[in-house]
């Protein structure tokens, strides 16, 4: 699956997915559409260069796993960052590589990790046990944004800090 970010002149940020034939189909449409006098594009090299003269900014991301890391890294132009990162991310779960709360497994996986230690450390209620079935109600009862554990997870040490940080616990172990 091929992304495409797009950062118009005057309108939000948006994010098209397709595969090759599909994005030179869609900049072949739109070239058709508004009558404009360019040479339609017959490679996705041609159709990507379209679109970086019609925008005001783009990105391209030509996998699932690299426009995960660019929302990740927050790869994105600097114009319109906050919405372009929300359209990517949107456009991450139609692919079904973050769920509807923004998270991928590995995200998933440190969560538990971390309420496993807190409750090992006596931070948790009397009983409580940690796992994936009440996971949603855990981290519903953190005071960090999601993106932050995502972060965390695909290795970015400062979100890992703050993570262990909020959950209570030391950042070394």
């Amino acid at each position: 699956m091929i992304y495409v970010l797009e950062v118009p002149h005057q309108m939000p940020p948006s994010v098209w997915m397709d595969d090759e034939s599909g994005i030179i189909d869609r900049v072949i449409r739109t070239i058709i559409q508004r009558r404009q006098d360019y040479e339609l594009p017959k490679t996705l090299e041609e159709a990507i260069g379209y679109i970086g003269d019609d925008a005001h900014a783009h990105r391209v991301y030509m996998t699932d796993d690299e426009a995960l890391r660019a929302y990740i890294d927050r790869d994105v132009p600097p114009h319109q960052a906050g919405e372009s990162l929300a359209a990517l991310k949107k456009a991450l779960q139609r692919a079904r590589v973050l769920d509807e709360h923004g998270l991928d497994d590995e995200a998933y996986r440190i969560a538990l990790e971390v309420w496993k230690e807190q409750i090992a450390d006596g931070l948790g209620e009397a009983g409580e046990v940690a796992d994936m079935e009440n996971i949603h109600e855990w981290l519903a009862n953190r005071d960090f944004d999601p993106a932050l554990l995502l972060r965390a997870a695909h290795g970015k040490v400062d979100a890992l800090v703050a993570v262990r940080v909020a959950a209570g616990l030391p950042v070394f172990t």
